[in-house]
């Protein structure tokens, strides 16, 4: 939200507005800055995005969250945290009174009282509609805002002003009385931007006899708009539910500065606020005399005012500080709550406009904000006497990790949303991820990649586990323990496969006291129900973790890797090591992997040796071309060591 400096100075009496810093108030008291006011926020109630000069002006970008937004998507709210802030009181607003005439009767009724838990209405006659004075204008240009006419303009300055939004309509234009209602099905309406919507039975509108004439909380109609030929008007003040705004601003596409408050919610009892500041605001910008109508007031259940026991000692215990109880009134007093003694407690009457203030434990969050987060001193946590309880499956999901990482498996996380499966989700990301896993199939997938990825990792075989939840439509969501095997050798493959699931099995019973029982998914991957294995092991007594080991990471390159084998027959002499030495100072620096040697075999006085390098470059894509002019340079120092080349 946009703040503007110097609207902002003007709920403190007095400040001076030209910019100097600091400026000074009637109490004597320091001003801050417009560069002070933003770190004063950002360490205590927001964070500031940004400052800018705006002519003799200067606006503040201040990120307003949701915790905030009941009472500070205004000028007046935020007034009241730099007040609470730095301590210098807001200049004392009295009450509006206006002389009361004779208008015509305005009938309000409230349908939905869920839906519209206040609507305040006014007539106001004889009104001649201009353009807006120029500060005013400017004021609003300030905050972004575009100026359209005097009332307009005094509606959007009032709900910048207090937090309310405003609406007026052009009383000529309405027919009969003002009725907050659902929208009937196929009903139309054309916004105040020129959008023609067609309406549905979950839209709540402002109508008149005629239909609607408003969105309520959203957009007005174009059939009720004040324009410069308005003689009439009927002022609106409203509280709208903040789910049902929500969801019909999204429904409709439309977002506005109206919509985003009530979104948020705010207080009914802000509505009575907000008309009579833009009544005044009217009576102040139009200078030919008008009638004032009265209030008509339609608020079915009135808010009830919070009150909070509060015991002072909790905010030292929570925030692990000394404060004293003085202090702790002095703080709540600033922000403008009602306190008063109630035996050893504090009774809080909490102001209407703090909807997020309910507990105990949100007043010692406003009293730490405020007393400053950076004045409470870090200190030594207590040492726990007794050792907290286990949690058992917690421990054995990390017992059978640690036998499994100690095999030489590696830890996988693989997609909990798969394209098939018999949990279905409502709302789907995308096609490919409409349903839970009922099993984890995934690990497949994740071999496959890893045998893709062999060479440059140096593996002939690839171990990898996964400790993830399964969801079945009959059994519910259970843990489950993948394990994937795969191999590269070709003989005997499915017999290797097999034992090492043997070996696995054996490594649990040893490790931990018993084996899951497992089933086959596919010839790789085997799966066990985790939960059932670990309900019937007995219960530990406290953690016993794994000691750390030192690990070396290596950023990896993003660029694809290229596999080159070279094969020769040498002397029997000869060792591999000669060689492979050979080989590597001939390769050139973009070996990042071999040459390793992974055949050796005998014929006759000969022995064949096969070397694998891998190629890869950390700044580009290496091409065929390329890999095999290194090749070409290995072979070329083979030869001359009258290495016979198996090409």
């Amino acid at each position: 939200m946009l703040i503007s400096y110097k609207w902002l100075t003007m709920y403190f009496d007095p400040v001076r507005t030209d910019g100097a810093s600091p400026t000074s108030n009637g109490a004597g008291q320091a001003f801050p800055s417009p560069e002070e006011v933003a770190k004063l926020f950002t360490f205590h109630a927001f964070e500031v995005e940004g400052i800018e000069k705006k002519g003799e002006n200067v606006t503040l970008d201040v990120k307003i969250l949701p915790d905030r937004a009941h009472y500070c998507l205004s000028h007046r709210g935020v007034a009241g945290e730099l007040s609470a802030i730095t301590g210098i009181p807001l200049k004392k607003i009295e009450p509006k009174v206006f002389p009361i005439a004779k208008v015509r009767d305005l009938k309000i009724k409230i349908e939905e009282p869920k839906l519209c838990r206040r609507y305040i209405g006014r007539v106001i006659e004889d009104v001649v509609v201009t353009d807006s004075p120029d500060w005013l204008s400017a004021d609003l240009a300030v905050v972004g805002q575009r100026p359209i006419n005097v009332v307009v303009d005094n509606a959007n300055g009032a709900m910048f002003d207090v937090g309310q939004p405003l609406h007026a309509f052009d009383a000529d234009k309405v027919v009969g009385g003002i009725t907050v209602r659902l929208a009937k099905k196929g009903e139309k309406i054309t916004t105040l931007d020129y959008k023609d919507i067609t309406l549905d039975a979950e839209t709540l509108v402002i109508a008149d006899d005629e239909g609607p004439i408003a969105i309520a909380g959203v957009k007005g109609g174009k059939r009720a708009e004040v324009t410069m030929a308005t003689k009439n008007l009927i002022l609106e003040s409203a509280n709208f539910d903040p789910v049902n705004v929500r969801k019909t601003s999204t429904r409709l596409g439309i977002k506005t500065d109206a919509s985003k408050r009530y979104e948020n919610e705010i207080t009914p009892e802000l509505a009575s606020s907000g008309i009579e500041m833009l009544t005044f605001f009217l009576q102040y910008c139009i200078k030919s005399p008008f009638k004032i109508g009265p209030l008509v007031d339609v608020y079915p259940n009135p808010a009830k005012q919070t009150v909070i026991d509060f015991d002072p000692s909790l905010a030292s215990k929570l925030l692990g500080v000394e404060i004293s109880e003085a202090k702790v009134i002095e703080l709540l007093n600033r922000l403008e709550i009602g306190v008063t003694k109630k035996g050893k407690n504090l009774s809080l009457t909490i102001p209407f406009v703090r909807l997020d203030l309910e507990m105990p434990e949100d007043i010692v969050e406003e009293i730490g904000r405020l007393y400053g987060y950076e004045n409470i001193k870090p200190v030594p946590m207590e040492k726990m006497q007794k050792s907290s309880m286990v949690n058992k499956n917690v421990y054995y999901q990390n017992k059978f990790r640690d036998v499994l990482t100690n095999l030489g498996f590696t830890e996988v996380y693989t997609y909990a949303l798969q394209e098939s499966g018999e949990v279905e989700l409502e709302n789907p990301l995308a096609t490919d991820k409409a349903f839970l896993r009922k099993n984890l199939a995934g690990l497949t997938n994740s071999l496959l990649q890893g045998v893709l990825e062999a060479p440059l990792l140096g593996l002939s075989e690839i171990r990898i586990f996964e400790i993830g939840k399964v969801f079945s439509k009959g059994a519910g969501e259970h843990t489950a323990l993948g394990i994937g095997f795969q191999t590269g050798m070709k003989k005997n493959r499915e017999a290797i496969i097999k034992a090492e699931f043997d070996k696995i099995a054996s490594a649990f019973k040893t490790g931990i006291g018993d084996a899951p029982e497992a089933h086959n998914l596919t010839g790789n991957v085997m799966e066990a129900n985790l939960d059932v294995c670990i309900e019937k092991l007995s219960e530990p007594k406290e953690y016993d973790f794994a000691k750390a080991t030192e690990v070396v990471y290596k950023k990896p390159s993003p660029f694809p890797f290229i596999v080159r084998d070279v094969a020769l027959f040498v002397p029997s002499a000869t060792k591999e090591v000669d060689v492979q030495n050979i080989i590597k100072q001939s390769a050139g620096d973009l070996v990042v992997r071999g040459p390793e040697l992974f055949d050796v075999f005998e014929k006759g006085d000969k022995k064949s040796l096969a070397f694998r390098l891998v190629f890869q470059s950390y700044e580009k894509t290496l091409t065929d071309s390329e890999a095999n002019g290194f090749m070409e340079k290995v072979y070329e120092a083979l030869e001359k060591e009258n290495f016979e080349l198996r090409k």
